[in-house]
């Protein structure tokens, strides 16, 4: 209601204008709310006086010394940018690039996040070659070292996002060869991850180009070994032309690391002769061409022990231009390996490791990406059947929502699907972990990096689907009073799912909670919402019919001829469950592994029963016992 009366209080852009002016602190935060909301409210005009002048205060906004501040300042930029045309933002890029980059440096976490949202969706808007070709002369020479630092993760973002193809790295790799000998630890440190990682997009040509820049010898020799291990180890996401020089390439990766007395220099000739041709997909071309790609990972061992299977991943064209989607899940889960123990001992001291790995956000990324790994492999293996499981599961709550958090796509995508399989494996037993993740989890569907976005979408999908629970319902029905278009449209979206899923013993405390979201989703500003809301009334109807005759009766015309329009348009209620659940894996279909079923038939006993971490899934045990009973 707060913020409709701000809305309504300022029907003009104008009507901001003194306040985005003023110089006075108190003014501008006072300002932010009512300027955050008018913006996001499509409907509204964008209509000013002197539009020019209204941007430049916002420019002072972020100039200045307080963060806040500055970090509403390039929330409203951002909303300016969905807003205005294109062509008209166009006028003001080469500032705003150069501000936000500024913001790069900023000692506040969350402004620096805000700034990389901002210049990701920039190359959104304006293609990132555009945006890389302003930012490359502003931040690798930057006097402030987080900003050197922070461009150097945004470039991996954009290779991730965008592919390699749509920016001209061979402009950027001097720049960041130059940075391994940078003054400050953490700039070199990202300098070499970051070189490691343009390698696995682009391939043997990086070794051949790092190996004429200026970098110490016992520098260049440690991101050969780096190179060697990622091609070792099957993580390369370019294609070699053919099998003959993959092969080529992986045995003289393997003769480089087997020869104790090879140096540097023997390392550069040996890449001269390894062939230099790679594939890339471009981004229009990943939405344009229904071709897939095939990637395979080769059987390795990661440095934890686990061996990595061969597998071969379809690639839609959605997912090679960076989104995720349930394939890529599928994949990863099926790809968990068994992990051997003996006791619970053993399964309490692998969980411990897991938690320390991840606690620690300056370890390694990919010791990370690794320690999520086996956390679904110790599922798989049955890990989950002995008591010590879930007395330790607690404790990697925190560290899971902080790796959800992360800045790092790769480790937000693998903490994502880790959730999804363990909701999949342990469903309701799994409540009290999406307790903790569920609301990190709905903010990643707001994000600008599209890989970030859908493995959140994707992994909430997962959990909405297999985890049934009364505590979930209002945290996830909480996105509804979002102001992010995305994350309410995707909130009515597991809606429809929960109302068409759930058993209605955890959905009955919660009638009056849904009939306002529903009602209030009837009249949200997003199209899409909107939609999804109209299709939860459906499933709402059944659950409680007395509510949903209330709400209809409080419809305007027009709202409940939409409503009975799209109810009578369905052939059945069931098609209306196909959003988003359509292709999601439930308990019940997922496949089961032999570790499981040698147990199986203890499952149904006391003993096990009291084993779960939840009460909802002791209900519904003995529930189905009862129902077996009165048969």
């Amino acid at each position: 209601m707060a913020g409709a009366s701000s809305t309504s209080q300022h029907k003009y852009l104008d009507d901001f204008y003194q306040s985005v002016l003023s110089k006075e602190p108190a003014v501008r935060l006072e300002c932010f709310p009512s300027l955050e909301n008018y913006l996001s409210d499509v409907n509204t005009s964008l209509e000013c006086g002197d539009l020019t002048g209204f941007i430049d205060g916002l420019y002072r906004w972020i100039e200045g010394s307080n963060a806040r501040i500055a970090g509403n300042g390039l929330r409203i930029l951002e909303l300016f940018l969905d807003r205005l045309d294109s062509n008209e933002f166009a006028s003001y890029l080469d500032k705003v690039v150069s501000i936000t980059v500024d913001r790069l440096g900023d000692a506040k976490d969350q402004v620096r996040e805000t700034a990389s949202n901002l210049l990701m969706k920039l190359m959104v808007t304006y293609a990132p070659q555009r945006i890389w070709d302003l930012i490359q002369a502003l931040s690798f020479d930057h006097k402030q070292y987080r900003v050197k630092d922070e461009s150097q993760r945004l470039l991996i973002r954009s290779l991730n996002e965008f592919g390699s193809s749509t920016i001209q790295l061979n402009k950027l790799v001097p720049l960041i060869c130059k940075l391994i000998s940078d003054s400050n630890g953490t700039v070199r440190q990202q300098a070499m991850d970051t070189l490691v990682e343009i390698y696995r997009h682009v391939g043997e040509k990086v070794r051949s180009d790092i190996a004429k820049r200026d970098i110490p010898e016992a520098k260049l020799k440690q991101l050969y070994e780096k190179f060697d291990d990622v091609l070792a180890s099957g993580r390369m996401i370019t294609k070699a032309a053919d099998s003959t020089d993959d092969a080529r390439a992986q045995s003289a990766a393997k003769s480089r690391r087997g020869s104790d007395s090879s140096t540097v220099s023997s390392c550069s000739r040996l890449s001269g002769s390894i062939s230099t041709r790679t594939t890339t997909t471009s981004l229009s071309s990943a939405v344009t061409s229904k071709v897939s790609n095939t990637s395979t990972y080769h059987r390795s061992r990661s440095s934890s022990g686990i061996p990595c299977p061969r597998s071969s991943i379809s690639t839609t064209g959605a997912a090679a231009s960076g989104a995720v989607d349930e394939a890529i899940f599928e994949d990863a889960f099926n790809s968990s390996v068994d992990i051997m123990f003996s006791s619970g001992k053993d399964v309490e001291n692998q969980l411990l490791n897991i938690r320390d790995t991840l606690a620690d956000t300056n370890n390694d990324w990919e010791k990370r990406v690794d320690a999520l790994k086996r956390l679904r492999s110790l599922v798989s293996s049955g890990g989950d059947q002995y008591d010590e499981f879930f007395r330790n599961l607690r404790q990697l709550d925190l560290p899971l929502a902080t790796t959800v958090r992360d800045l790092r796509s790769q480790i937000v995508r693998e903490a994502c699907i880790t959730l999804a399989y363990m909701s999949v494996r342990l469903t309701n037993r799994f409540e009290r972990t999406a307790e903790g993740v569920i609301p990190v989890m709905i903010n990643l569907l707001q994000n600008s990096a599209k890989i970030i976005a859908t493995s959140g979408s994707v992994g909430m999908r997962y959990i909405v689907t297999n985890t049934q629970s009364s505590k979930l319902a209002p945290l996830i029905l909480a996105g509804i009073e979002s102001k992010s278009k995305e994350i309410r449209r995707q909130t009515y979206e597991l809606l429809v799912i929960m109302l068409s899923n759930w058993d209605f013993s955890f959905l009955e405390k919660h009638g009056q909670l849904i009939h306002n979201g529903i009602k209030k989703g009837l009249s949200d500003a997003d199209a899409e919402a909107r939609i999804n809301a109209r299709k939860a009334f459906g499933f709402f109807r059944e659950h409680f019919p007395a509510l949903a005759e209330t709400l209809l009766a409080s419809l305007d015309a027009s709202k409940k001829k939409a409503l009975l329009g799209e109810m009578s348009n369905a052939s059945s209620t069931q098609s209306l469950a196909s959003v988003g659940s359509s292709r999601m894996r439930t308990a019940k279909d997922a496949p089961p592994r032999q570790a499981r079923t040698e147990i199986s038939d203890k499952q149904n006993t006391p003993t096990n029963i009291a084993r779960s971490s939840s009460a909802n899934e002791l209900a519904m045990r003995q529930k189905n016992a009862t129902s077996k009973t009165l048969s």
